[in-house]
């Protein structure tokens, strides 16, 4: 197996991880560092590995200020937000793919109604908005992955 192939199927696996909770683009720019640092900058250059460092940096802000934004646009709280967070993970690790929704959207609602005091159709409210911004974020940050995958075949092959 040449060495493009191995490091195009580790970032193929990582674009994919990244809707369970791996921060895909992280591990992407991470590979191409490693695989332009072994194969002296020849095909993917220092200029590459820069700017994929930055799609990685801009993946991370571009998930949380999704989560922020659909949870402030329906009315929720800091309590929801994070809620959500905690939720999307432990859901995640706890009920596998069906965490990803669940685990946000309880959370989310515990959060806003122990940490607001507000109404349980407010929290509820607040919680779709919370898991709507979080999916939203997370097949986002998924975009770009395969994004960036598929720029990285394009430049190596």
């Amino acid at each position: 197996m040449s060495l493009e192939i191995l490091y195009l199927l580790i970032m193929v696996a990582a674009a994919l991880a990244t809707f369970i909770l791996v921060p895909g683009p992280v591990v992407i720019a991470a590979t191409a560092w490693v695989y332009g640092f072994q194969t002296g900058f020849e095909k993917f250059t220092v200029w590459h590995v820069v700017v994929f460092a930055l799609l990685a940096l801009f993946s991370l802000a571009l998930d949380n200020l999704l989560a922020l934004i659909g949870t402030k646009k329906y009315g929720g709280s800091n309590f929801a937000l994070v809620g959500a967070v905690v939720g999307f993970i432990f859901g995640t690790l706890l009920l596998g793919p069906l965490g990803l929704i669940l685990g946000p959207f309880i959370c989310a609602y515990l959060g806003e109604v122990l940490g607001t005091q507000k109404s349980s159709k407010h929290a509820v409210k607040a919680a779709m908005g919370t898991v709507i911004g979080l999916l939203t974020g997370v097949i986002a940050k998924g975009v770009l992955a395969l994004g960036m995958v598929a720029w990285f075949a394009l430049i190596v092959f």
